[in-house]
């Protein structure tokens, strides 16, 4: 059969090279990698757009949702290491930590994430498991759920919540370093 030509089998050829190169060429940041201070964008694997506090909120309770990536200071979060392998995740637009609605005591799926002062409360720190892909859970220290897209939602305004970790992609994020030279001052 002459269907596979030479000249469609070094196509086929060339594509398959290109396909693993790409692949393997992509950069995938591991935990050990994350670095305290720096700012990063955090995006949902699922849909591709970025954890962003609704309308640039300044304030105590700003609801943190995904938008579209745009790569402003409401999108952009930092690390701080809390101990035990725990991080505070603070918003650049606001200095303000996310923060399971209701305090330590609220422990069910279905909880809504905000923006909150930094109090130091379990329900403001979060564990980052590593996917081993590049992507990540994040685990509320508190319920021990994980940070989870509604309903698997791809639209802008899609509400971010703790829920029990189900492995799916709507519950896995990776961290997007941000050239600090880019970001101008700090609010």
């Amino acid at each position: 059969m002459k269907f596979f030509t030479r000249k469609w089998r070094n196509k086929v050829s060339i594509f398959l090279l290109l396909s693993f190169f790409s692949i393997s060429l992509i950069p995938h940041i591991s935990a050990q990698e994350l670095k305290t201070g720096r700012y990063y964008q955090i995006i949902a694997k699922h849909s591709g757009k970025a954890l962003d506090v609704k309308v640039a909120s300044k304030n105590n309770g700003g609801k943190i949702h995904q938008w579209d990536q745009h790569g402003e200071a409401n999108q952009l979060f930092k690390l701080e290491e809390a101990g035990d392998n725990y991080y505070r995740i603070i918003s650049k637009n606001s200095g303000k930590a996310f923060d399971i609605t209701g305090g330590p005591h609220k422990t069910e799926n279905g909880v809504h994430l905000q923006q909150w002062d930094p109090v130091g409360g379990d329900n403001q720190l979060f564990q980052i498991i590593d996917n081993g892909d590049g992507y990540f859970q994040l685990m509320a220290k508190h319920s021990q759920k994980v940070l989870d897209v509604y309903g698997s939602c791809k639209d802008n305004g899609a509400t971010v919540i703790q829920y029990e970790s189900t492995g799916s992609d709507n519950q896995l994020f990776k961290f997007v370093s941000v050239d600090d030279q880019d970001l101008g001052p700090e609010y």
